[in-house]
């Protein structure tokens, strides 16, 4: 794209966090940032819901159809 268009601006919009080396290669490509709105942000302006989270511990020992009906019928 730069090739074709070498005097173009180019503006990068992203809505997910970027990993640490991901980061850095946005910012090579377009820049410093010009504007940033944070999560937080957007809960308090009522844009977006918080996030909850809950831990939760899985049985991972299921192997068979059978252990998860045991397994089911136990918890049910």
């Amino acid at each position: 794209m730069k090739a074709l268009l070498p005097e173009a601006m180019f503006v990068g919009f992203t809505g997910t966090p970027l990993m640490k080396k991901d980061k850095k290669k946005s910012l090579e490509v377009f820049g410093p940032y010009i504007h940033t709105y944070k999560f937080d942000e957007a809960v308090n302006d009522g844009v977006v819901l918080d996030l909850r989270y809950e831990a939760r511990d899985i049985d991972q020992h299921l192997t068979s159809d059978k252990k998860v009906d045991q397994w089911f019928a136990a918890k049910t």
